[in-house]
């Protein structure tokens, strides 16, 4: 090989590396949209918290019990104390955490800032310019790493909007901050507003000013009296209202729960006693999640974490019924969420037959909102063995391939 066929083979090495650096500087990123779980239990399901920073035992016991997904506050005024100087540490510790335990975090974006006025809710351009900047820089900071943001905490009560609810003054800030965080990323999730109850005037006057064009989600705090069962209701009419204000040729928004639970002093624990209390608050989270893959939606959020009255752990740490209720469905329900439907039969009203089909086989779960009814249902087998909500086994009764089911509260899972 003479001297001139080696350079010229060198030259055109050196040409083609060339052309394949500028090739992958010139390739645009590739995005790391991360949309709604596709799977509901256990990725769609968790719990409020109100810590900030990486508490090993509290990030452990929720590894424990398989939860995926956190909402936490991430408070204005607690990041900027010095305007236009933002403090994300404690923020920036717990999506670390979370993070690294496969734990995915809704982020509420909430509450006024005194260095913007004195107002008791935000209504003046500089507050909402203000909360647009912070809510863009914990945007652009935590970018690609699958938060949900929410913007602000039941809004349609003075308590936590400051004043009188306002849903012209709300929705000018949710614009503003939209626009911002959209700015640095074009593929963020955002919900709004997080109302108190399924409040469908209060959503209605939102969705009249352009709410459902913003938002990929509409979240609300179902609180009410009764079983969770009654929530169904709900969603029906807040999906008659997101089809009817959705504009043509966009995503319809997806209903999120993210705040629900039950105290001990609403769950008749003056007659029945604190134990059987706890018990009722335990089965109607199992119940409550089950109801809610069935209606379908994104993600619901348990509250909360630690308290003695609402909690799933008391101040203590030590675990209530309601702990192990969420681990033991995470656990039975993991592999068989692909697919939610209901079997008619017994009351409608009363008796819920759900059952969740995946790559792990078919389960069902069954319980009555009140009292005691037996139902007779076809079954492949001459055994049926299950657990009810707290992981305890159970047996039933089985002749001629019909599954005889005593219902009751107390949830049973079944592999089916």
């Amino acid at each position: 090989m003479t001297n001139k066929t080696i350079l010229t083979i060198l030259l055109l090495l050196t040409l083609f590396f060339i052309f394949i650096s500028a090739t992958c500087i010139h390739k645009p990123p590739v995005s790391k949209t991360i949309g709604f779980s596709k799977v509901f239990i256990p990725d769609g399901i968790g719990v409020n918290i109100h810590f900030t920073g990486a508490p090993e035992k509290d990030l452990a016991l929720i590894d424990e019990a398989h939860i995926k997904l956190i909402r936490a506050d991430l408070t204005w005024a607690n990041v900027e104390r010095k305007k236009h100087t933002y403090n994300f540490s404690r923020y920036d510790l717990l999506i670390n955490a979370c993070e690294e335990n496969g734990i995915r975090v809704l982020f509420i974006l909430d509450y006024k800032n005194r260095l913007y006025g004195k107002h008791k809710s935000i209504k003046t351009d500089e507050q909402r310019h203000g909360f647009a900047r912070f809510a863009q820089e914990a945007a652009k900071r935590y970018k690609g790493r699958g938060v949900i943001w929410e913007i602000w905490n039941e809004p349609n009560m003075a308590k936590f909007w400051g004043e009188e609810p306002n849903v012209d003054d709300y929705m000018a800030l949710v614009k503003i901050t939209c626009n911002a965080i959209r700015e640095v990323d074009r593929n963020s999730i955002i919900v709004a507003p997080g109302t108190v109850g399924i409040d469908t005037k209060f959503i209605k006057g939102c969705a009249e000013l352009g709410l459902f064009e913003l938002v990929d989600g509409i979240s609300v705090h179902p609180y009410r009296e009764g079983g969770p069962e009654t929530v169904i209701k709900g969603y029906k009419t807040l999906r008659h209202l997101i089809k009817e204000y959705t504009p043509k040729g966009k995503l319809k928004p997806r209903i999120l729960s993210s705040e629900w639970g039950w105290g001990l002093p609403y769950l008749e624990m003056r007659i029945i006693g604190k134990k059987g209390a706890e018990l009722k608050q335990a089965s109607y989270l199992t119940r409550r999640f089950c109801t809610e893959a069935l209606a379908g939606i994104a993600c619901a959020i348990y509250y909360k974490w630690r308290e003695d009255d609402h909690g799933m752990i008391r101040f203590n740490y030590n675990l209530k019924p309601s702990y192990t209720a969420f681990k033991v469905l995470n656990e039975q329900l993991s592999g068989y969420c692909d697919d939610v439907s209901r079997l008619n039969f017994g009351d409608e009203e009363k008796d819920f037959i759900i059952v969740f089909k995946g790559k792990s086989g078919k389960k069902i779960v069954a319980w009555r909102t009140e009292g005691i009814n037996i139902i007779s249902i076809p079954f492949k087998g001459k055994k049926a063995k299950g657990v009810d909500f707290l992981g305890k086994p159970v047996e039933f009764d089985v002749e001629n391939n019909i599954l005889h089911l005593k219902l009751s509260d107390h949830p049973v899972f079944i592999a089916w």
